[in-house]
């Protein structure tokens, strides 16, 4: 299935396995999304199975697989990009969600990071649904962050790290590339906390033309 073409990421697929906590959080931010659009509800035996089959996705091998082609794909779209990523998250991971359909499932995830310890956003599920009941606000900036998240739990961050530098909180060229690469077993002054997971997110705050 392509993740590109739904709002959310996976919600039929099923497996075997354990729990981990990450997985339970990106779970609960799908079902966060079945509470501001209820068409994407999911029940109990429909969380058990998303979270059994993140679960077996998360394997050494998948992984390894995967992070060299971020790096690539990553690193070719930043190269080729005249503008800079600051302060657009959202526009930005629905343009490369898109790009790369056709290649790998992601979903497009709404939540908080911190770099440090110290949160970069005051983000949380209510301050995310007021944002979706305002809609588009030209001028006002969304206090949230959003970045895409692979079936093995890796995050791919394309612009917290111009979002950092223009805010003064580290200086050019200080982190070794200009994207985030992230999973949460590998030490990293980043950490990532899903809230939402939605693939149509910047059609919701911002005049963006999107897939469906």
């Amino acid at each position: 299935m392509l993740a590109g073409s739904h709002r959310n990421a996976w919600p039929d697929e099923t497996g075997t396995g354990g729990r981990t906590n990450r997985n339970t959080q990106f779970v609960e931010s799908i079902r966060f999304l079945g509470e501001l659009e209820p068409e994407f509800f999911l029940n109990d035996s429909a969380v058990e199975k998303a979270k059994q089959h993140f679960q077996k996705l998360a394997c050494k091998d998948f992984t390894a697989n995967l992070i060299p082609l971020l790096e690539q794909l990553a690193g070719q779209y930043i190269a080729h990009s005249p503008q800079n990523f600051a302060h657009i998250c959202h526009g930005i991971c629905d343009d490369f969600h898109h790009r790369i359909s056709y290649q790998f499932d992601s979903a497009i995830t709404i939540g908080a990071v911190s770099y440090l310890g110290a949160p970069i956003y005051d983000v949380s599920p209510d301050s995310i649904r007021q944002a979706v009941t305002k809609g588009f606000q030209p001028g006002e900036p969304l206090n949230l962050h959003v970045w895409l998240t692979f079936p093995d739990m890796t995050v791919l961050d394309l612009t917290i790290i111009p979002t950092l530098v223009d805010k003064g909180l580290i200086q050019p060229g200080s982190y070794p590339t200009p994207y985030v690469i992230w999973r949460e077993d590998q030490d990293s002054p980043f950490s990532y906390i899903p809230l939402l997971q939605h693939n149509n997110f910047a059609t919701l705050v911002d005049e963006i033309m999107t897939f469906i």
